[in-house]
């Protein structure tokens, strides 16, 4: 199964959003499932789409940082791609999980939650 992982990554430092996205898709493949990471999505192609803020908006390892409206619309492409979606423990503070989630269950896709330690997944009905 193709599995879209969803959480946090806004307002938490470029590590601690990046050890988490790779401890679910971990997980994930564990399971012997087919992990989709959102960090690993391209957005547009361009790196107009910041705009002004363009000059400041590089990440530590030199790729682009584009608007978060970009990356959401991209990622909502390859999670409609999925079987399933999988939120991190984090999910419910951030605005694009959040709105990832809902889409998934309008879709009628299966969500199914990471537990706290990471060794678990979850579905509730």
């Amino acid at each position: 199964m193709k599995k879209y992982v969803s959480g946090k990554i806004d307002g938490l430092t470029e590590d601690e959003y990046i050890e988490a996205f790779r401890r679910g898709c971990a997980l994930v493949v564990t399971i012997g499932d087919e992990a989709v990471n959102p960090l690993e999505v391209n957005a547009c192609i361009t790196e107009d789409c910041n705009g002004e803020l363009k000059d400041a908006t590089y990440l530590a390892d030199g790729r682009y940082h584009h608007r978060w409206s970009c990356y959401l619309r991209y990622d909502i492409i390859e999670l409609l791609k999925c079987d399933v979606i999988v939120m991190l423990p984090n999910w419910p503070t951030s605005r694009g999980a959040t709105f990832e989630r809902h889409i998934a269950e309008q879709c009628d896709m299966p969500v199914e939650y990471i537990s706290h330690d990471y060794k678990e997944i979850r579905s509730y009905a």
